[in-house]
């Protein structure tokens, strides 16, 4: 198993709980990690809105709850994290080809070199890792 190096954290910011938080942490990640190789950053930009997307339509939250975006770069690493009130997931199924949703784990296990999720009770961080 690889450990992840030290990290230095380059974003940690809070959402409100409405549509336009996937693009506004899509932007804001996208504008601290402009150095990073173009596939990367591709990659980087979907998996923060496909992880945001999954706070905001599983994670049950108030308008007073908040979505919480993590970025640290360090030893050639970049890590993600998003944070939410929601009760977490049990293990992602696949969904069937021709669904038009329930892909959002799929492409962080797809894409990412390492992910997971912690629930401490009170929240649930969903992290990906993407080597540089």
């Amino acid at each position: 198993m690889r450990m992840t190096p030290r990290m230095t954290p380059a974003l940690d910011m809070e959402f409100s709980p409405d549509a336009s938080v996937i693009r506004t942490a899509r932007d804001a990640v996208a504008a601290i990690a402009h150095d990073i190789p173009r596939e990367k950053s591709d990659d980087l930009r979907l998996l923060v809105s496909e992880l945001v997307t999954n706070s905001l339509r599983h994670a049950a939250l108030t308008p007073e709850d908040r979505i919480g975006v993590r970025l640290f770069f360090g030893g050639g690493v970049v890590r993600v994290e998003i944070l939410d009130p929601g009760p977490g997931f049990d293990a992602p199924s696949i969904p069937g080809i021709s669904s038009e949703s329930g892909w959002g784990l799929v492409l962080i296990d797809r894409l990412s070199d390492r992910w997971g999720g912690i629930n401490s009770g009170d929240r649930t961080c969903i992290w990906f890792e993407l080597d540089l």
